[in-house]
């Protein structure tokens, strides 16, 4: 909804207009809550700009606007290279309105291989898995994921990787995933 805001107030929309006024309204309601988002998150004096750039960013994503989305991972990607989430969502939003992303992924990837190569946190090897993905290497985002031993992100994206290559070890996975929701269930963690 907020790309759909984005156009309409580009337009010149507004709630009183009188053809598409119960479309002003419909798109409005459902920008509520993220519009509530972001203005908490810019409130937040406990974050920094990369931190509110990252959270903005995500917001407008998951909530259709990738071109503010993208101007927000651009700033991390600016400040850091090395942030697979931030080049991740990056080449997401380029890709989700529309623009050629091959040169953003290949440099993602690029980046993915050489943090792999050092000792990577869970986050950083899952959106490698993501990127390697994106790329159309399975099996390269596989051995990423597979060393997220109790990271349920990547055990979902393994599981549903093999899953959908029909690969028997998937029935593995899902084990896992149960196991690890368990435990985190019982850690109180959901």
């Amino acid at each position: 909804p907020l790309l759909a805001r984005h156009l309409l107030m580009e337009a010149g929309v507004t709630a009183d207009h009188p053809v598409h006024a119960p479309l002003f309204d419909t798109v409005m309601a459902g920008c509520r809550g993220p519009l509530r988002l972001l203005s908490l998150l810019d409130s937040d004096a406990a974050l920094d700009l990369r931190e509110k750039d990252f959270c903005r960013g995500t917001i407008c994503f998951l909530h259709g606007d990738p071109l503010r989305a993208f101007e927000c991972f651009d700033a991390i990607d600016s400040v850091d290279e090395t942030d697979l989430a931030a080049q991740y969502y990056l080449v997401r939003s380029l890709d989700d309105y529309g623009e050629p992303a091959e040169k953003e992924l290949a440099f993602a990837v690029e980046q993915a291989e050489g943090i792999l190569r050092n000792d990577a946190s869970a986050s950083q090897r899952y959106y490698a898995g993501l990127l390697f993905l994106l790329a159309g290497r399975p099996e390269e985002a596989l051995a990423a994921l597979a060393g997220n031993a109790g990271h349920l992100p990547s055990l979902y994206t393994r599981w549903f990787c093999l899953h959908g290559r029909r690969d028997t070890s998937a029935g593995q996975v899902l084990a896992e995933i149960m196991n690890e929701e368990k435990v985190q269930s019982e850690q109180g963690a959901c």
